[in-house]
């Protein structure tokens, strides 16, 4: 199992959908 492989392309997937999710759930709850 090439476990580096897979995690650097999906680091910035990732970033991307921590950031989004943030803003949705502080969206929401605000």
């Amino acid at each position: 199992m090439n476990s580096g492989l897979v995690t650097e392309p999906l680091t910035l997937p990732n970033a991307v959908f921590n950031v989004i999710g943030n803003k949705i759930y502080l969206f929401i709850c605000w």
